[in-house]
């Protein structure tokens, strides 16, 4: 193989000539499987791994896709101008690119064939006289046409060109390396892939078993917002939970990530605050945020460091946040508002309203969900297809009811109960509940199953509700700490090195912890019903292995079920052990965001029995006049106004003490 060349072009035109000789191959750089199939070829020529020459294919493709003027929305005219202009001036690229012609030449040519059918001059002088064929070929290969040539010796050296030019491939690969370690499509699929059919890992998002139905136009906003003509941007997807928001981003990343890179970004790396000090985007980069409320600081430290450099990168980044909510909700507010950081934040917003992902309210729709749920479930040809009721036909009615007016992951709980039971066992139920109760029990039975012959499956299942109570352990920066912890509950043995595996075994992947959230949210809630004493030590341990995702738990379970005291019984424990301030004002602010979403849904009784009478007592004047108002709010759309007007009054001379304008 020959080396590539290490003399920087003096001009874009030999950039330019190789750029349009690798055009000729586009369906090798449009394409997924034939990328695969090119990386196959990198990867035994050179052994340098598979991932590593996938990731240096990406850096090439805009050169190559924008060549052939093939991007169509992918990437925008100025930014595929940029893009040519940026990476023109890198050598590595120059080179990368002239050696990848090589290696398509020779695997995609047929002269060895016609030489070797007719051995005529012309054809053999094809292959004799260029260089990147020639070297390609065996040494077999090169000594039957250098004896049909009438040639008597081999080229000597071969061995060692190709050696050289594989270091300095390997060179160049270390370089290009991204180092936001974000969860890409591929890495996302890979537990996906093992999940078991039916079970609770095979429901969540990265598995994609129904097709994404009804999502069209957001779809579209969605690559409006990516393609758009500016250095950085970010938005907010919002929508109840189950209704498909992270399934949506994964499609919008699907949908970029032959030209940008894109994935979801891990939560180790998000809280790490120097995790961006070193980096610059060498592709087009669009990162989804999932989780948005326990973050809410961290990713304001992001937006602003991205805001302030954003003129240095070569690139365009995009960043989408998901969360249920924004009204009414802190993070929310600290990200757009109080502060000049945060009004600057909210010039870079896509649009200023988050876009609200619903339900699908179609009854053609949820028909077509459900079928594609079905045909996953399928086993094999034998499997007998189960037919659907007409449209008209009430089982539409009872379904819509189930899954909360259209939720895909409930209609996927459907599918699995419909397979497992018949249509005219699902009839006879009438809410979620239903559902996630079979869920539950069907996850339990695998669970024992798993567990089988292990002498205290109790204890491992309750280090399973641990785990998912913190979604999962953070192994590479805590491991003491939770050692230590799930020693002290005796969840655990002396280090027990088995415990991770085990996690991952009950999980179905490696995070090792139960998905999707709202089975996840309806187990705990199951089996840490009674606050007795082993509940309230797991209660504090979980809070100080992660307060953040502690509380993000309890909120969500609070918002997903709201007459399920369970949650509020939590937040009543931690309220109670908790003693220092500063836990103490974020359990408070947990406790006025659970009240704002509640409020929106009508759930006003139980923010007044449960909620709102403990914050009403409190110390702090401005938290305890707040929650009075909310008090008076909630019998205000309750119909009482005497009372709420009582709770008003009550509320005004302490606002008026403190000095808060806009309450009083």
């Amino acid at each position: 193989m020959t080396e590539p060349t290490g003399n920087t072009p003096d001009t874009t035109e030999q950039f330019s000539d190789v750029l349009k000789q690798l055009a000729e191959y586009k369906d090798y750089f449009v394409n997924k499987d034939n990328i695969n199939d090119l990386v196959d070829w990198l990867h035994e020529e050179t052994g340098v791994n598979k991932a590593s020459l996938q990731l240096a294919i990406k850096y090439i493709l805009p050169l190559i896709v924008a060549t052939v003027a093939l991007t169509g929305a992918a990437v925008t005219v100025a930014w595929r101008r940029k893009i040519l202009e940026r990476l023109t001036q890198h050598q590595w690229c120059f080179e990368f690119c002239q050696w990848l012609l090589n290696m398509l030449k020779t695997k995609t040519d047929k002269s060895l064939e016609k030489a070797l059918e007719v051995p005529s001059i012309e054809n053999l002088e094809v292959l004799i006289g260029d260089d990147p064929r020639w070297n390609r070929l065996s040494a077999e290969q090169q000594g039957i046409l250098q004896l049909l040539m009438g040639q008597n010796t081999l080229t000597e050296g071969q061995d060692l060109l190709r050696q050289q030019a594989d270091r300095h491939l390997e060179k160049l690969l270390n370089h290009l390396r991204f180092d936001l370690d974000l969860k890409t499509p591929d890495f996302l699929s890979q537990d996906a892939q093992t999940a078991g059919i039916g079970g609770s890992q095979w429901l969540t998002f990265t598995s994609r078993q129904a097709h994404l139905v009804g999502r069209e136009n957001s779809l579209a906003v969605l690559d409006d917002f990516i393609d758009q003509d500016n250095d950085f941007s970010w938005w907010v997807v919002s929508g109840v939970g189950g209704v498909g928001k992270s399934r949506l981003a994964l499609e919008a990343l699907l949908r970029h990530d032959l030209l940008w890179e894109v994935g979801f970004l891990r939560v180790t790396k998000l809280q790490k605050p120097d995790a961006l000090s070193q980096w610059q985007p060498k592709l087009p980069t669009f990162i989804v945020i999932d989780y948005a409320a326990e973050y809410a600081q961290a990713i304001a430290d992001w937006i602003d460091h991205i805001i302030q450099h954003r003129k240095d990168y070569d690139f365009p980044v995009r960043l989408l946040i998901l969360e249920r909510e924004t009204k009414a909700q802190s993070w929310w507010e600290h990200l757009i508002s109080g502060s000049s950081d945060a009004l600057r934040r909210k010039e870079h917003l896509f649009e200023q309203q988050p876009h609200e992902l619903t339900p699908l309210a179609s009854s053609v729709h949820q028909m077509a969900v459900l079928r594609n749920f079905l045909d996953s479930l399928a086993k094999d040809e034998s499997t007998i297809e189960i037919e659907l009721p007409d449209q008209e036909d009430s089982f539409w009615t009872t379904l819509n009811t189930m899954t909360n007016k259209g939720r895909p992951l409930f209609i996927g709980m459907a599918a699995v109960a419909i397979q497992e039971h018949g249509l005219h066992h699902i009839s006879q139920w009438h809410s979620q509940q239903d559902l996630l109760a079979e869920m539950l029990s069907r996850e339990q039975k695998i669970w024992q199953q798993q567990l089988a012959g292990e002498a205290d499956q109790e204890k491992t299942i309750q280090l399973f509700a641990f785990s998912t109570f913190v979604a999962g352990f953070d192994w590479e920066n805590q491991e003491d700490q939770i050692l230590e912890s799930l020693i002290d509950l005796g969840l655990i043995k002396d280090d027990n090195e088995e415990c991770e595996e085990k996690l991952i075994t009950l999980a179905g992947h490696h995070g090792g912890y139960l998905q999707p959230d709202l089975l996840a949210e309806y187990f705990l809630l199951q089996h840490w019903a009674e606050v007795k004493r082993p509940i309230k030590k797991r209660l504090l341990s979980a809070y100080q292995l992660t307060p953040e995702n502690t509380l993000a738990f309890i909120s969500r379970c609070a918002i997903d079920y709201p007459e399920n005291k369970t949650s509020w019984r939590w937040w009543e424990c931690l309220r109670q052990n908790l003693s220092d301030q500063e836990p103490l004002n974020s359990l408070y602010d947990t406790a006025f965001g659970i009240i704002g979403q509640l409020d929106l849904s009508g759930q006003y009784q139980i923010n007044l029995q449960q909620w709102l009478p403990a914050l009403c007592e409190l110390e702090d004047q401005q938290r305890r006049a707040k929650a009075i108002v909310w008090t008076g709010v909630q019998y205000k759309y309750l119909g009482d106004y005497d009372k709420a007007l009582k709770q008003y009054q009550i509320a005004l001379p302490i606002q008026q003490e403190i000095g808060d304008k806009s309450g009083e």
